[in-house]
């Protein structure tokens, strides 16, 4: 098992587990469907923003529905040979402190294993 950068070669697989219901926000099941939505419309741009450290005056939606601005951060896919979840890094520079809107430096999300096909 390894952390690899989200990149073109993994993106079926990526795609496979998303289709089959798995979400990258625990929080929001919906983050799937929009997860795939980013990811067809322009997968460059899906890719680049996975490892962009600055968020660029993005926002997070909450599951309570508002937005709030996106803290600097990163994503690492977990990769054992097919797509098995992610890894999110995220941090405030200049401080150690997050927002109480984040819930965390380090956030992650693992496909299920059996998970229907």
């Amino acid at each position: 098992m390894e952390l690899v950068w989200p990149s073109t070669e993994h993106l079926p697989s990526h795609r496979a587990a998303l289709a089959r219901g798995w979400s990258p926000d625990s929080e929001r099941p919906e983050a799937a469907h929009d997860e795939l939505a980013a990811r067809d419309v322009d997968p460059s741009a899906f890719l680049a923003g996975m490892v962009a450290r600055d968020p660029g005056g993005l926002t997070i939606a909450l599951p309570d529905g508002s937005n709030v601005p996106r803290v600097p951060g990163y994503r690492r896919w977990i990769w054992d040979g097919e797509f098995c979840g992610t890894i999110g890094l995220r941090w405030q520079p200049g401080t150690q402190a997050l927002p109480p809107t984040c819930l965390g430096h380090i956030g992650y999300s693992v496909v299920p294993m059996g998970l229907d096909a």
